[in-house]
Order: C-alpha cells, then sequence, then structure tokens
C-alpha cells in the first residue's frame, strides 16, 4: 500500500531525491536543522547544506528559496511562491523522468530512440526503459501480460506523473482547451459548483488520454462496482452534456467512454456554491456510500469510535469521509489522483504523527475486512487525517469571530467568505462596540479593518486584514481559527492515542 509520490520518488536518482525531499519537508514545517533534514535522509549534515546551496543556485541566487535562522532553515516567502514550479525545475534534470516521458508517448517500443534523442548509450536506454516498465508495473499495470493490461489505469498514471513533475507529457491543444473548458463551464452552472485550476489541468490531461490513445489497451473496471455506481443519480446529471461532447471531439458516445467521462468528473474537487445543490450532491455519494454492503461503511466508523478519543459520527464526519476518501477509492484509482493541497504546498494543517499513523491503521484495516483491496496514498491519508482532526479536536470547541468594518457590505462580504471557508465550525458575529469587554474570551477572534477604541480593552486575538482576504491574510486566519499551531495539543493527543 505505497503512496503515490513514495513510489514516484522511488525511482528517482539519489541528488534529484534529496532535493526534492528537503523541498517538500521545508514546505511541511515552519523550519528544520539541518541535523533533523540529515537524519531523516540518512546523509551527512554537509551533504544537506550542499544540496540547499545547489537548490538556491538552481532557482535565483538574488531570491533564495531556502535560508536560514536562528531555529534552522525555512523556506522564504512560502506562501508567495507555487511549490509546483520549484519541483519541475528539480525534475527536469532526471533521466528517469526524461525516460518516462519519452515512454509514456512512444509505448515503450522504441529505446534506441531515446538513447539518440538524450545522446546515451543503448544499455542506458534499456536500463532506463526497464525502471520505467518496473513504476508502472508497481501500479497494478503489466504491459506484457494481456490479462491484466489496464488502459484506464494507464491514462491515470500518465496524467499523475505530469501533476507530480508538472512537466508536460500530454500536450493539449487550444482546440481541445477550449472545448474542455466549456464542458466545465456548462457542468459547473447546472451543478452550482466550481472546480479548481488544480483539476481541471489534471481532467484536461485525462480527457486529452481519451483522444489521443484511443483504446490501446483493454479497460479493467470492476464490473459490480460500475453498476453499484450507475445506481446513483450523479451518473446520470452530466450524461447528456457528455454525449455533445464525445460528438464535438469526433468520438463515439458509447458506454465506455462515457463511464470514462463520468468517472473523470466525479474524481474532480468540486466546491458547491449553492446550498440547495450541495445538500443534494452531498447526499447522493451519503447514500451510495452507506447502501452497499462491499464498503462497510459501519465498520468503518466503528473503528473510528473506539480508537479515535472525541471521535463523533455526526453528518460533518459522513461528509468528510464520504467526499474525501470514499468517493475516491470506488475504482480503486485513489492512488493515481494527485492530492491538490499537498502538491501545492497549501492548505496543510500540521498534525500529530501519532495521529497520522493511527488514521492510516485504521483505513487499513478496514481495507483488509471489506476485502476491496485498495492501494491507498500516503498524500491523501494525510490531508484525510487534517480533516478528522479538526473534526474530533477543534470543532467541540466553537469559536465565536466578531467582524469589526467600515460599512455593512463589508461585514456581509467577510461573513460569506468565512462561511464558506469554514462551514458551521464558527460562531460569526457583527462587532458591537456596547458589548462589555469581559464578555469576550480569549478564544474569541476580532477581525477588523478599522480602528475603535474598544479593542484595546478586549483581551483575545485581534487581527488587522482587508476583509478581500488575500492569500497570505486567509492563511493566517487559518493558523488561528483551524488550529495550525499544535504545539500545545501534541502531548495531550498523542497521550490519548497510546
Amino acid at each position: 500500500m505505497g503512496g503515490g509520490v513514495i513510489v514516484f520518488r522511488k525511482y528517482l536518482e539519489k541528488e534529484i531525491f534529496r532535493k526534492v525531499t528537503i523541498i517538500n519537508l521545508l514546505w511541511e514545517k515552519s523550519s528544520l536543522t539541518s541535523l533533523e533534514m540529515s537524519q531523516q535522509l540518512n546523509v551527512s549534515v554537509s551533504t544537506i547544506k550542499g544540496d540547499i546551496k545547489a537548490i538556491n543556485l538552481q532557482f535565483d541566487e538574488t531570491d533564495p528559496l531556502i535560508e536560514s535562522n536562528p531555529t534552522g532553515y525555512l523556506i522564504r516567502n512560502k506562501y508567495k511562491r507555487n511549490k509546483r514550479t520549484y519541483m519541475k525545475k528539480v525534475y527536469q534534470y532526471s533521466p528517469f523522468i526524461k525516460a518516462c516521458m519519452y515512454f509514456f508517448k512512444t509505448d515503450f517500443s522504441n529505446p534506441l530512440g531515446f538513447a539518440k534523442q538524450e545522446f546515451i548509450s543503448s544499455s542506458k536506454a534499456y536500463q532506463l526503459k526497464k525502471e520505467v516498465m518496473s513504476y508502472v508495473a508497481s501500479y497494478g499495470i503489466d504491459l506484457n501480460d494481456k490479462k491484466v493490461e489496464d488502459e484506464y489505469r494507464l491514462r491515470f498514471l500518465i496524467a499523475l506523473f505530469q501533476m507530480k513533475s508538472g512537466i508536460q507529457v500530454v500536450k493539449v491543444s487550444k482546440t481541445s482547451q477550449y472545448k474542455i473548458n466549456h464542458l466545465f463551464q456548462q457542468i459547473e452552472k447546472e451543478q452550482k459548483c466550481l472546480f479548481s485550476d488544480f483539476s481541471k489541468e489534471y481532467a484536461q490531461i485525462l480527457l486529452q488520454l481519451m483522444f489521443d490513445r484511443k483504446m490501446k489497451l483493454k479497460d479493467n473496471l470492476d464490473i459490480k462496482k460500475l453498476e453499484m455506481y450507475k445506481c446513483t443519480p450523479i451518473y446520470h446529471q452530466i450524461e447528456d452534456r457528455l454525449v455533445d461532447f464525445l460528438k464535438q471531439m469526433f468520438l463515439s458516445p458509447d458506454e465506455r467512454n462515457l463511464n470514462y467521462c463520468t468517472i473523470v468528473f466525479n474524481f474532480l474537487n468540486q466546491n458547491f456554491y449553492e446550498i440547495n445543490a450541495h445538500e443534494k450532491n452531498y447526499q447522493y455519494y451519503i447514500a451510495f456510500t452507506k447502501k452497499f454492503p462491499v464498503i462497510q461503511y459501519e465498520y468503518l466508523i466503528d473503528k473510528m469510535e473506539r480508537n479515535i478519543p472525541n471521535f463523533s459520527n455526526n453528518q460533518r464526519t459522513i461528509e468528510v469521509l464520504t467526499l474525501m476518501f470514499l468517493r475516491k477509492c470506488h475504482f480503486n484509482f485513489q492512488q493515481l489522483i494527485p492530492e491538490e493541497h499537498v502538491v501545492e504546498g497549501t492548505d496543510m494543517a500540521e498534525i500529530p504523527q501519532a495521529f497520522f499513523e493511527k488514521i492510516k491503521r485504521i483505513f487499513m484495516d478496514w481495507n483488509d475486512f471489506s476485502g476491496l483491496n485498495l492501494a491507498f496514498s500516503d498524500d491523501h491519508f494525510r490531508y484525510l487525517a487534517t480533516k478528522i482532526y479538526f473534526l474530533t479536536y477543534r470543532s467541540k470547541n466553537e469559536k465565536r469571530v466578531f467582524l469589526l468594518t467600515g460599512v455593512c457590505t463589508d461585514f456581509l462580504w467577510a461573513q460569506e467568505m468565512l462561511e464558506q471557508e469554514f462551514g458551521n465550525t464558527l460562531d460569526i458575529q457583527q462587532f458591537n462596540p456596547e458589548t462589555i469587554p469581559s464578555n469576550y474570551n480569549k478564544r474569541d477572534v476580532i477581525l477588523y479593518n478599522i480602528s475603535h477604541e474598544k479593542l484595546s480593552q478586549i483581551d483575545c486575538f485581534k487581527m488587522r486584514v482587508s476583509f478581500n482576504f488575500d492569500f497570505c491574510e486567509l492563511f493566517n486566519i487559518r493558523k488561528e481559527l483551524f488550529g495550525y499551531d499544535i504545539a500545545m495539543y501534541k502531548k495531550i493527543i498523542e497521550k490519548e492515542l497510546r
């Protein structure tokens, strides 16, 4: 049950692997010492320092990515940077990455052509081909055995590779981009939802592969799961749009292509912006998850209740487990779906390692019990664990947020933004200057864009913001409200989890 990222990095050259790992570690943590990183990578401190120097030289000497301070090394201006941009520059020097790009396009048929392209020996080209074949096989795809060849799984692997490396393997023409984006807009409008740019980029690759590859290999979808999937209303909601789209792309709107397109769309991150549509779509997925015995949902809930202190089987918990985990696992493609927040390096709360391991063990036990034999991604486990942590350790301490604004429209705007971001976990109120200062408690939060004499009399967290909530502001608000700084909880939680 290796995570997609772990499998990917396993094949990287040692120097490339170290640089990638250093960047990832520093993106996940506020800071780390060279000793801490050397222990995790099992290399010397001098090697870590040399790698950091090389990373900075590789980018911009006038604006180094990594800097040092008394607490160790850290990513400079982390939240103004795009993590994938830096990863792409590191990956492009990897011979393994170059080999993947070449062989995915040529279907492993011409290693001598790769040798000529890269000015390497034929033996080296054959060696790299073997490594790429091994990488493909690690996802359950054997290109030499006709019985297990799986066209859909290979497509998802190619798309995952492109999203992880940031290097273009599949080119989407401007014509295709226009038609695909038009399809996104139609479905967003009808479903009352938004797809993130990251999700749309991933889906574009998968849809383009449908045009490029046709059906070079067999598809190996689980027929029973596909029949289950067809019972959900969601399966049919976008069918008409997909039929029109396939005809525009000169592809047959047969069941195989419709199944593939529907699966792609149902794996995308969706943010429903109308409550009725939001609730309706949630309920469809939840009903689907609970209805079919093979999923063993009640067993999973029972494991959670027995092993996670403060776990509550409420509506929000069901939504998190259904949409963030089970929905991505129905066809065992979860390992091939990149976790947007992990890849982009944003919106990941730091949680105790013991809590992460506990969540992972619960799901692996559930996987064995259900017999679904799912291949999990550690990235997805980590993102899921942050949400469950929030539900179990933070939602019971609902925070009050007071908005002090210059005009009423600022209040309404900020209220809407916070409700979309944090759901029903906050008590959002308008600041009332007549409230006695002692009626506030230390866990309260006041967000303000105008000064007021009463503020200095109130003993709680206060932050001046624009109420446009740019990225830095929103991150700082998340840190306060979402519990990103959890040092004070770690000892208590780890004691509970023992």
